[in-house]
């Protein structure tokens, strides 16, 4: 019940930090899809890229503080219709990859990382493809969206899920389901936290609906950030050679089966992936240390 409270207690915190967080660095707020203080960005020898997935807020990254304290500069990829961006366009994964890359291009003399989080991982690995300049570039992909959204498995598992959300929700309005549906991305399909944690979390996520900070997608955000990434494939010319990748996904995700990953992984070239057991596909929310354990294989790779 404790660890259930604590995710809890991050939903809030996260939700109530989520316009704060991504305006701070505001003097690079020039439209472009990616937000930066240009001073820290001199100042630092590293910088670490952070990619959110569709439908989140650069405000998902706040438990990764630990990567300024080691010396990185934060750069972060807003996604259209989130974090001062206009909804405006379609998010094209190949487009914010190609953004990533040239920024990376600006900066030849400092050590670069990249972090994504579901969507955000696929174009963290499409942007390590393009920075192909002799530097070791450290890639962390986690929850990651497999090619073409997983497919049609996908689109079934999640149909079922929302089904089952609607079954289990005491109300049966959207705000409702949708708040089962959430436990479910916490915590997988099979698991249903205690009753007290359960009633805790409705509560809290009420209290957010009435500050209009919780609710479920539009969708016209969740058009705009989906429609490509259905689409979206590895290239032919992948060389990740200097790119190394670790992948770390919840045990329970609902959203990608294990199985989905290991085949996505083994594309990649890797021989397996890192699992936290009991978890789901907000693995940032679950299990904030992802980050301090992403930051350290980062870190020996750019030491390598």
């Amino acid at each position: 019940m404790l660890r259930a409270l604590t995710v809890l207690a991050m939903i809030l915190g996260l939700a109530a930090c989520a316009g704060g967080a991504a305006k701070s660095p505001a003097p690079s707020d020039d439209g472009s899809a990616l937000l930066y203080d240009p001073a820290m960005v001199v100042r630092a020898d590293r910088i670490v890229v952070f990619v959110p997935g569709a439908l989140n807020s650069v405000a998902m990254f706040a438990p990764a503080g630990g990567w300024v304290d080691g010396g990185f500069a934060p750069v972060f990829c807003r996604f259209p219709g989130l974090d001062g961006l206009p909804l405006d366009r379609v998010l094209e994964p190949d487009a914010a990859a190609e953004e990533i890359a040239a920024f990376a291009a600006r900066h030849p003399d400092k050590d670069v990382a990249l972090v994504g989080y579901s969507s955000g991982a696929a174009i963290a690995i499409l942007a390590a493809n393009r920075i192909r300049d002799g530097r070791r570039v450290p890639v962390v992909a986690i929850s990651p969206a497999v090619e073409r959204a997983g497919g049609m498995p996908t689109i079934l598992a999640g149909a079922g899920d929302i089904l089952r959300a609607g079954v289990r929700a005491d109300r049966k309005d959207v705000f409702s389901i949708w708040t089962e549906y959430w436990q479910i991305l916490l915590y997988g399909r099979d698991a249903r936290p205690p009753e007290p944690v359960r009633a805790a979390i409705r509560e809290g996520a009420r209290d957010l609906r009435a500050e209009r900070q919780f609710r479920p997608p539009l969708a016209g955000l969740a058009r705009s950030h989906a429609a490509r990434l259905r689409l979206w494939e590895l290239p032919s010319d992948l060389d990740l050679s200097h790119a190394p990748v670790r992948i770390y996904v919840g045990a329970e995700d609902p959203v990608f089966s294990t199985a989905q990953t290991l085949a996505f992984a083994r594309k990649l070239g890797l021989t397996g992936i890192y699992t936290y057991p009991g978890d789901g596909h907000l693995l940032y929310l679950t299990q904030t240390d992802v980050f301090i354990t992403a930051q350290a294989f980062a870190e020996e790779v750019l030491a390598d």
